[in-house]
């Protein structure tokens, strides 16, 4: 079962979260070796706000479970402002079985900027 986790993404300021898969039963991280991820967020429209994937803003990790979702602030500045939507953590392992590990909602606040 996924867990739930509701986010926020600053427009304009560099943003990362880091997930540990744990396995249910035992507590223990799961070995991600080789393992693939992907991370969608959309508005509640259904448009897009961010797709990321291994490599391409998502770090997985090894043995110690991690998975790292980072964008620096030139990409989150680009984002619309004052949008909110839903968003999915999928993990795929070497072998093809795909688990949901995370969802929850996402909100992109409008940066202010001081008076020029």
């Amino acid at each position: 079962m996924s867990g739930v986790d509701n986010i926020e993404i600053e427009q304009g300021a560099d943003w990362e979260v880091a997930v540990i898969w744990a396995d249910d039963a035992t507590g223990d991280p799961v070995d991600v070796t080789g393992y693939s991820a992907e991370w969608v967020a959309r508005q509640f429209d259904g448009t897009l706000i961010l797709a990321l994937a291994d490599g391409d803003g998502i770090d997985v990790g090894d043995t110690d479970g991690a998975l790292t979702i980072y964008q620096p602030a030139a990409v989150t500045g680009a984002i619309s402002d004052d949008i909110a939507g839903t968003y999915n953590l999928f993990a795929t392992s070497p072998a093809g079985v795909v688990t949901k590990l995370l969802r929850g909602t996402v909100v992109v606040p409008a940066r202010v900027d001081p008076a020029p």
